[in-house]
């Protein structure tokens, strides 16, 4: 669903019709032309409450919206803690209407709500790095 949600938008004929902001960072108000374009969707990930123990994952779309292709140089968690982790995530060429998945998940130890970034580093001539913020609150079992 994510994914044709991501097509639909790529044909959009203005760059400002391309994704919904409410839930996309995307750099379409600052396009280069015959450049790479990066934007990722969802803009947050919010896990929610989960019993401890449990693990959830969320599937965090890097798309490519410009007209050259794309390198994911990497993806990895900052300010987090271990409760979240990332799939290994290799340097990708994404091309021009193309995208990756990062698979991030979360598994609470405490119930301490947890928070940190998923960072991705492309090389977007206008962004390169995109912080989407993560949260996760564990929660006794019931």
């Amino acid at each position: 669903m994510l994914l044709l949600l991501l097509q639909a938008c790529l044909l959009a004929e203005e760059p400002a019709d391309i994704l919904d902001t409410s839930g996309t960072t995307d750099t379409a108000d600052d396009v280069v032309a015959g450049a790479p374009r990066a934007a990722i969707h969802p803009a947050a990930v919010d896990f929610g409450d989960l019993p401890l123990g449990d693990r959830v994952e969320a599937v965090v779309v890097l798309a490519n919206l410009g007209d050259a292709p794309l390198t994911l140089k990497t993806g990895d968690l900052v300010g987090c803690s271990s409760e979240f982790e990332l799939d290994p995530t290799d340097e990708a060429k994404i091309l021009p209407g193309g995208s990756f998945e990062l698979v991030v998940s979360y598994s609470p130890a405490d119930t301490y709500g947890d928070d940190g970034f998923l960072r991705v580093r492309t090389d977007d001539p206008v962004e390169d790095e995109i912080l989407v913020p993560l949260t996760g609150d564990g929660t006794e079992r019931r």
